[in-house]
């Protein structure tokens, strides 16, 4: 440190930007986040998108919006500058998706980017480059703006180190698109990478049912239950999936508040309380919800990336929201995920640490109980009520595990090759994860037309490939994640034979398999 305190200087221009980009700009998905709230912003009908190298090299967004004057252009890259808002009124009352005016400024100090427009009803289009935000020059271009963005933290190279994989940046760009697909049925969007066709939607007559199966696949459209309800200034519809039909990855929950994607913790414990204990553990519910409300009863000015948003009534949102997805659940799937229940509080159970595996002949099995629940009288220890699926899925996850790190996963031939129906977005999900896919002993094979299921690991025997197969599909693509999911699907009651060995295996697994009875009443409990 010097010995004499340093002056205080207002930032350089092009660093205050860089810094500022830090809250707004954390990988290509996130400069294409921005650039596609300003040209739903302008009006735009139809958007193009272009990615190279999951959008590091290039992330090019071409829209059929209202355009930008030519005498715009150069304040459209200036920082704090907007056509958005213009008094802390409309701030109050903001409707548009982005009103900051900071995105296109911070992009711009990261990145080489360039911004041509057409205004409406203009003869002529303009382009002007980010590094020298001066002049606009004339160029060809339809009515509508493109911003070509490339070679993202090329002048950062601290923070360029830290983008991951591109098949990693790809997946968070298309989720992105994804969830603007959801959002703007009236919207057609078309998006490639590295010049391939990935996405396309169009709008018109079945846009939002073609949508929800391209973004969350046919089964959810076959299976999901609608929603449609209103009280005083508050509506909310959408759909989302019955408790049977939860999801092993919390990777299927879009949330939509007056059109912006927004994940709030208000909203998750909402949905949660409203299937109470119909889901089990290890299980997330699904849904695609839309949330209308007056702007001033909710505050979207709270984050940077306007990602987190603050209600005024904290109680009343949460109470209608569980009131909305409790009627629309039914009764049926409201009711507990198990036949049997255990009249005690929580509380009275004990997550016990690991003792000593019993004997073999030490103890007795009491039975089974709500389908997936043994009952085992162990001396000593009392009475322990094991999760049967929960050490299967273990067992299993433990089998993958094993034969990905040494190279020798077993695989089990189908009688018959199981062909399966893709749409182009889960072509190139399955795409990006064959490799591991094949290290984890399945075997695809692609006959151009479809693809088809040939082998499967053989720990995943009793489970149909197809279940398989949306598993990996609605699935992060690292490793553990992945084995985790295809592990889940392992629901199946192990035979009576097979009790012995689990019971032993359950006792010396972390918590959450094994725990101690503390009622003597088990006439419920048993069958």
């Amino acid at each position: 440190m010097s010995e004499f305190p340093r002056r205080i200087r207002p930032l350089d221009t092009l660093l205050a930007s860089q810094i500022a980009a830090g809250e707004v700009v954390e990988r290509p998905a996130s400069v294409l986040k921005e650039l596609l709230e300003n040209s739903l912003d302008a009006g735009a009908k139809t958007i193009r998108i272009e990615l190279e190298h999951g959008g590091v090299s290039l992330l090019r967004v071409q829209d059929d919006g209202v355009g930008i004057l030519r005498e715009d252009l150069p304040l459209a890259l200036a920082p704090q500058a907007t056509s958005k808002i213009y008094s802390q009124d409309e701030l109050i009352h903001v409707s548009t998706l982005g009103f900051r005016g900071e995105a296109l400024a911070s992009i711009a100090s990261v990145s080489r980017l360039s911004l041509s427009s057409r205004a409406a009803q203009a003869e002529q289009a303009y382009c002007i480059e980010g590094e020298n935000n001066k002049e606009a020059a004339p160029c060809a271009h339809p009515p509508g703006t493109s911003v070509e963005v490339r070679d993202l933290f090329y002048n950062v190279p601290v923070r360029r180190k830290f983008l991951r994989s591109e098949r990693t940046e790809f997946e968070h760009a298309l989720e992105r698109v994804r969830h603007l697909a959801l959002s703007l049925p009236d919207i057609s969007i078309t998006l490639l990478h590295n010049g391939r066709q990935v996405l396309a939607v169009r709008s018109g007559s079945g846009a939002v049912t073609q949508r929800l199966a391209s973004v969350c696949g046919r089964a959810f459209v076959q299976q999901a239950l609608k929603v449609d309800f209103s009280a005083t200034d508050l509506h909310l519809h959408g759909w989302l999936l019955p408790a049977k039909d939860a999801r092993p990855l919390a990777n299927q929950q879009y949330f939509y508040l007056n059109g912006r994607a927004v994940r709030d913790r208000l909203v998750l414990h909402a949905v949660r309380q409203a299937y109470g204990d119909s889901i089990p553990v290890g299980r997330h519910p699904a849904y695609v919800l839309y949330l209308h409300m007056p702007p001033e009863q909710v505050d979207v000015n709270v984050h940077p990336a306007k990602q987190e948003v603050r209600f005024r009534d904290v109680r009343l949102l949460h109470d209608f929201l569980h009131r909305a997805l409790h009627t629309a659940l039914g009764e049926d799937d409201r009711a507990p995920f198990s036949s049997n229940r255990v009249a005690e509080a929580p509380e009275s159970y004990q997550y016990l640490p690991q003792p000593a595996a019993p004997q073999s002949k030490a103890g007795r099995t009491l039975g089974a109980a709500a389908g997936r629940y043994l009952v085992f009288d162990e001396g000593e220890h009392g009475l322990w009520l094991i999760d049967l699926i929960a050490v299967r899925a273990r067992q299993v996850a433990r089998s993958l595990r094993t034969g990905l790190e040494d190279g020798q996963a077993r695989s089990l031939p189908l009688l018959l090759p199981v062909p399966l129906r893709l749409d182009a977005s889960e072509t190139q999900t399955l795409l990006s994860r064959h490799a591991l896919l094949c290290d984890l002993g399945f075997v695809l094979e692609d006959l151009g037309s479809q693809w088809v299921v040939r082998h499967i690991p053989a720990a995943l025997r009793q489970v149909a490939p197809e279940d398989l197969i949306k598993a990996v599909l609605a699935t992060a693509h690292e490793p553990e994640v992945l084995i985790g999911a295809l592990a889940s699907c392992a629901q199946a009651l192990p035979e009576r034979a097979e009790w012995e060995g689990l019971i032993a295996e359950a006792m010396q697994m972390p918590t959450g398999v094994a725990r101690l009875l503390s009622a003597p009443d088990l006439a419920e409990l048993l069958k």
